[in-house]
């Protein structure tokens, strides 16, 4: 008798703890799916490359005589929404070539950072005489900035929406803890990181790979993705080059605009607050000093990993202009014909 009612004490028991475990798995999805829903990925998707999004905008507007016959150069939109779709393209192209899901965590943490670089490094100094045209000229209305005279700006470039997802980031932190724990049971970490890194629409996932930045994840996870992700490399560096590429055609349009845009990473930084200096050595410096950061970017993920820097060596030299930069991004996607006039004979703000 007391070994039959052993038996069924032991059967109840692990019939508990099974129920239990069962249900504790379950709720995890939940709280899975729960933290997947608290922003909608599309939504996080277009934040996370509005920025490159905004700032191709600019750079798709073309010059024409104005009907009316005032006496600056009318800009023209050809129309954000097709570069738009040339950036979701894009991206969507790169998910499906990094087919492992911490690759494209690493891939899209690289391009946010990127994103961020942008975002902090863009600065435009008002000029009394002409600002007001150059501001118009890179889209931007007039009524939302009142500039002090010669005041150096900066302009935040869709920083709401980011803003927005830091703060629903941050409530679910509890649900972050939950999934970090199934990191240490190797089967329900692929579960977890299946079901988190899953895009939940036909581009990649902002806000699973955010999350996937929060785990606890093991190293050896990270080693065999990166070699998966090894061979993807020349996508990684074309994304990486066409954020300089946004830089460099930014300048160049400015200035055959006569605006003077001022690029550099720090306000203090005196190399580059030396405006008396030719625009081209503040030009080179800073993006110079962006192809190093995106190499030590690269380095804390893989010591060994090596950018070719011929790669980069076309967007260095001065001589080159925006039009022939932008023509090589879009030439197959949005009509350049008159996107804008050399260096050395564009018309300027306000002429």
């Amino acid at each position: 008798m007391k070994s039959v009612s052993r038996r069924r004490i032991t059967t109840a028991i692990v019939t508990c703890v099974g129920i239990l475990t069962i249900g504790l798995i379950g709720l995890g999805g939940l709280v899975v799916d729960y933290a997947l829903r608290a922003v909608p990925v599309s939504q996080l998707l277009i934040s996370h490359i509005d920025d490159h999004t905004y700032l191709a905008a600019l750079l798709a507007r073309k010059s024409q005589a104005d009907t009316a016959g005032t006496s600056h150069t009318q800009i023209n939109v050809i129309g954000a929404s097709a570069v738009r779709e040339s950036f979701l393209s894009g991206n969507a192209a790169m998910s499906s070539a990094l087919t492992g899901r911490l690759g494209r965590h690493v891939v899209l943490d690289t391009l946010a950072s990127s994103a961020q670089n942008l975002r902090e490094s863009l600065v435009l100094v008002d000029n009394a005489a002409k600002g007001t045209d150059c501001l118009d000229f890179l889209g931007i209305s007039p009524l939302r900035f009142q500039f002090p005279e010669n005041a150096p700006v900066r302009i935040p470039l869709r920083s709401d929406a980011l803003a927005s997802f830091e703060r629903k980031r941050h409530s679910s932190r509890g649900a972050r803890k939950v999934l970090a724990s199934y990191y240490h049971w190797p089967w329900l970490s692929r579960w977890v990181t299946a079901r988190v890194a899953k895009p939940r629409d036909e581009n990649v996932s902002y806000v699973a790979t955010r999350y996937l930045e929060s785990l606890s994840i093991p190293e050896s996870h990270l080693d065999s993705e990166w070699r998966r992700l090894e061979a993807k490399t020349p996508v990684i560096l074309r994304n990486m080059t066409r954020n300089m590429e946004l830089l460099a055609t930014i300048i160049e349009t400015s200035i055959s605009r006569g605006c003077t845009p001022v690029l550099f990473e720090q306000v203090h930084h005196p190399a580059l607050l030396e405006l008396q200096r030719p625009i081209e050595d503040t030009y080179r410096l800073h993006l110079q000093s962006l192809i190093e950061k995106f190499r030590l970017s690269y380095l804390n993920y893989r010591e060994d990993i090596e950018l070719d820097e011929s790669h980069f060596a076309d967007h260095l030299h001065l001589g080159i202009t925006g039009k022939k930069i932008f023509e090589n991004w879009f030439v197959n996607e949005i009509t350049v014909s008159a996107f804008v006039r050399s260096a050395d004979g564009g018309a300027c703000c306000g002429s």
